[in-house]
Parts: structure tokens; C-alpha cells; sequence
């Protein structure tokens, strides 16, 4: 069986659907695939080399539509092919297409309101951890007929590599991390007001990532700050969670990592396609989940920090058995694709 990857990757839409498809590829454990993406990024750190990546567009064309990119796509697979699709551009009209010229079509998608003709249909979100049946009609009458669904974090692609590295530390970390492509200087004021009211038992993380347009002019804001340490061209976040007691992110595909880890986090909603119930969020260990405006009120924000601080023993308590583990069904997952 070969599977064909279709996903985007860049500056404005970060490594989310990237990351994904490169934990399948883990997890299913397969050798014969081929993953497709629009251009050659400039990130070496990737290591595309040592995955088998073809890129769709020469340097003078770029994305224009479904179905003139689904027409392009149908050279790199035979009817014997499994396609998966991680990519928010593409929907029912590229599917439609593509669907008839391989064995089976897989979507991931983060939103619910989205047409799709997909075979097996996959959406991670919180919420949909305890769908009622009018929300299940509704999103099958937006699918082919018999597709299969696999909803929920239960069904989150969790890095198979993801290990807790245990280090001795004597001083409480709070990470900021903003995304593959989210500006950093978003933090920069809480950042600074957190540094003035922190003892020296603390220290503060900064995660870089890679499509960040302002990581080095963060560097240079704070790099005189002894307490304040930066992490940059991770492939693997496990070092710099490891090593958080509070995490403070954008509420990308980071907070099932989080949720992973048991991490008190503070998710923020930064683009629409992390928009979702704070009530869902805290069946897999979430209680804090703000809005973008909510980070200008620099002291609100801080203080928020400091009081996560002081009652972490009961936040930790609170967070140790959430009702929803994320990950958890990964061979049925992998069973399911098969």
C-alpha cells in the first residue's frame, strides 16, 4: 500500500499540518509514501531530504484552485493509493476529483462546517469528544456516503517520540510559545512585567518557531536577561516542555502535547481555526482559554501567571485525570487508516 500525503506548510499557516502528517508516517510505521506540499520552504532544519517530499509548483506558479491543483496532484499516485489531506485550501471539489483515481481518500480537518467527499474523515477537536446525534447528521450529510469518522482528542497525532525527560531543576519555568508562524512580540510586555515581579526561583522559556518573523528581534530584546532562555529549530518539543511548569501558547496543535505532558498551560485563541468551547478544553486537562485581545492587558495577564504560580499544587491536582486522554487510541487510529 503507498500512501500520498497533500498538505501546506508555510509562513502564514505554520508546521501544524506538517507535524501531523509527519507523526502518522511515524506511527504507521510505512516506508512507501510520498508527501506532497506546494514549494521548498527554507527551513534546513526540517530535514526534508530524509523525508520523501515533491514539491507540486515551480517557482513562477502557486495555488490557484481545487481542481487546477487536484488535476496536478493526480500524477504522483495509481488507483492503489491511499491519499491523505491536511490542508484548510482543499475540500470537496479537490476531493471529488482525486478520490476517483486512488482506493481510498482520508481528510483532516479542524473545522465543522467544511464539505468533504472523504472516505475516513478526521477531526481532532475537543468538542467533538461527546457529539450528539444532530451534530453527527449534520456533519454526515456534508460527507460521501459511508465515510467513516474518527472525532475527538482520543484520535490526536501525538509524536510517537514524545517522552517526559526528567531533569533536575530548582527553578520554576514558564514557557512562551506562539506557533510554527505566530509573532512572539505578542508576549513581549508580559514577558517584561512577569520579569520585574519573578524571584530568582524562576526562569522563563521562549520557543522560537521556525516560519516566526520576529524571533531574532525577541532575541535581541531580551537576551541580556540571564533568566530567560530561547529555543529555536525544534523538531522534537519534548526538551522544552519537559522542563515547563506553566506553558502560555497559541492553542494550536501544541495543547494536546500539553495535555500530553499534564502541563498548567494558558491556550489562547489566535486564528479562527482554534476557536472552541472552553468546557471542551477541560475534559483533557484545560482550564485557561483566553482571547487574543485579553493578552493587552498586560497586568491582567501577569497576575493571571503569578496566581497559576501559587496555587499550582491544587492546578496539578486538578488537571491529573482528565475525563478525555488525548492520544489514547492511536492503534485504532492506525487501524482505522489501514
Amino acid at each position: 500500500m503507498e500512501y500520498i500525503y497533500r498538505i501546506n506548510l508555510g509562513s502564514k499557516i505554520g508546521l501544524g499540518h506538517f507535524t501531523r502528517i509527519k507523526y502518522l508516517i511515524k506511527n504507521l510505521k510505512i516506508k512507501n509514501y510520498k508527501i506532497i506540499i506546494d514549494k521548498k520552504p527554507k527551513l534546513e532544519f526540517l530535514h526534508l531530504k530524509q523525508l520523501k517530499i515533491h514539491y507540486l509548483y515551480e517557482k513562477n506558479n502557486s495555488f490557484k484552485d481545487e481542481k487546477t491543483d487536484a488535476k496536478k496532484f493526480l500524477k504522483y499516485f495509481n488507483k492503489n493509493s491511499t491519499v491523505i489531506v491536511d490542508d484548510y485550501r482543499l475540500g470537496y471539489n479537490w476531493e471529488k476529483i482525486v478520490r476517483s483515481h486512488c482506493s481510498k481518500l482520508i481528510c483532516i480537518d479542524d473545522f465543522l462546517n467544511k464539505k468533504h467527499y472523504s472516505d475516513i474523515y478526521i477531526n481532532t477537536k475537543p468538542e467533538l469528544a461527546n457529539f450528539n446525534q444532530g451534530d453527527m447528521n449534520q456533519l454526515k450529510s456534508l460527507n460521501k456516503k459511508n465515510c467513516k469518522f474518527l472525532l475527538g482528542p482520543k484520535f490526536s497525532m501525538i509524536n510517537p517520540d514524545l517522552k517526559k525527560i526528567t531533569k533536575k531543576k530548582s527553578k520554576f519555568s514558564i514557557t512562551f510559545y506562539n506557533g510554527g508562524s505566530g509573532k512572539l512580540g505578542i508576549y513581549k510586555e508580559i514577558i517584561k512585567a512577569l520579569n520585574k515581579s519573578l524571584t530568582k526561583n524562576f526562569i522563563i522559556n521562549i520557543i522560537i518557531g521556525p516560519f516566526c518573523m520576529d524571533g531574532n528581534k525577541i532575541i535581541l530584546d531580551f537576551k541580556k536577561y540571564k533568566n530567560i532562555k530561547f529555543f529555536k529549530n525544534l523538531n522534537n518539543l519534548s526538551s522544552a516542555l519537559s522542563n515547563t511548569d506553566v506553558l502560555i501558547s497559541s492553542a494550536g496543535i501544541i495543547l494536546y502535547e500539553a495535555a500530553y505532558f499534564k502541563i498548567p498551560t494558558i491556550l489562547i485563541q489566535m486564528n479562527k481555526n482554534q476557536e472552541t468551547l472552553a468546557e471542551d478544553l477541560q475534559k483533557i486537562g484545560h482550564y485557561f482559554f483566553l482571547n487574543k485581545k485579553e493578552i493587552k492587558d498586560t497586568n491582567k495577564f501577569k497576575n493571571l501567571i503569578l496566581s497559576m504560580y501559587k496555587n499550582y499544587k491544587n492546578i496539578k491536582t486538578l488537571i491529573k485525570n482528565p475525563s478525555i486522554k488525548v492520544g489514547s487510541s492511536k492503534n485504532i487510529l492506525i487501524k482505522s487508516i489501514r
